[in-house]
This record gives C-alpha cells, structure tokens and sequence, in this order.
C-alpha cells in the first residue's frame, strides 16, 4: 500500500534525524515486509544490519539480518564479508569458516580466492585446532601460487615466499610435521 510506504518514509527520515535506531528498525522491519522485491528487500536488510551492528551494537541481530539476505541471495557478497566479521567478533569459529568457504566459491578474483584459501587454513589452525586441515588449506593455496612461482613476477615471488614460510614453520612443529608428510607423500 503506498500510504504505509510514504508513513515508513516519513518515520524513517524522522527516526534518522533524532537518532531513534530503536524505532528505525522496526520501520526497517516493516518495509522489509511489505517489499514484494527481492532486491528491495536485501537492500532494505542490509541497512538493518547496519542499524543492528552500527547503531544498536546487537551483533546477534545483525547477524540474523545478514544470513537473512543470504537465503534471498545466497551469493551476496556485501552479506558475506559482513558475516566474516561477525563472526569473528563473535567468536563463531565453525560459521566463519563455513562463510569464508561460500566467499571462496563466489569470489572469481584470483588474488582473493588465495587470500581467502589462507584465512580458511589459518582458522584451521589457530581457532579450530585441527592441524591437518590447517595444512591442507595451505597446501591448496601453494597450489593456486605454483603459476606464479614460475613466471618470475617479483610481487607473486615474495607473496609466495611468505606462504612457503608459513608452511615450513608447521613443518617443524611436532604436531604438524606428522600431518604434512602424510599429506605430502598422499600427493605423490
């Protein structure tokens, strides 16, 4: 109904000015029901995170907000990367990996499917304690760089120094060297 629209319109320039994010989000709420349009509806909802994470500091809703969006538009990229960090914030260990492995398969930029490869190994590792996973995830990320070692580029050179770095100190450790050789000779 467009009077409802034009009434939501008008309360949210009101609630905006006088920084009532309280009665704004429930008017975000509202508008998100009454859109017919999928898209309307996550552009809608990704404001609403925003009032939740922003303004209302209630990273819990937020976070219902963004995976919201996520069953309108499971590759919504805006939606992930917000996910990805609150997960982090919160601590969500097994959700942010699950969202950084939906980044990796959305993402078609080479240069961020290796960075997001070597957050997932690093999560692995730091948060979720399972070395053989950890060293897998480089590994695959070894794999993606093996290009670029060849051709010689300085910047490629140094990105995959660091990440051979990376995967020999796991190699002298104890509790992954056992890992890395028995995922190094499976490959052979």
């Amino acid at each position: 109904d467009s009077a409802d629209g034009t009434a939501l319109d008008a309360l949210e320039k009101l609630y905006t000015q006088t920084e009532n994010w309280e009665s704004l989000k429930d008017v975000y709420r509202r508008k998100v029901e009454l859109a017919d349009d999928p898209d309307v509806q996550r552009q809608v909802l990704h404001i609403l995170g925003q009032v939740y994470e922003y303004r209302l500091s209630d990273k819990e809703r937020a976070i219902e907000t963004y995976e919201q969006i996520l069953v309108i538009e499971a590759g919504d990229v805006e939606a992930i990367q917000a996910l990805d960090r609150l997960y982090g914030q919160t601590e969500r260990w097994p959700d942010q990996l699950q969202i950084l492995e939906r980044a990796f398969e959305v993402s078609n930029q080479r240069s961020e499917r290796v960075e997001l490869r070597h957050r997932i190994g690093a999560l692995w590792e730091t948060k979720l304690a399972d070395m053989p996973r950890a060293v897998e995830a480089y590994r695959e990320v070894l794999g993606m760089a093996a290009d670029r070692l060849v051709s010689y580029e300085p910047a490629h050179v140094d990105e995959l120094a660091i990440l051979l770095r990376h995967c020999l100190e796991h190699m002298q450790k104890p509790d992954g060297s056992a890992a890395w050789l028995r995922l190094s000779t499976r490959q052979l």
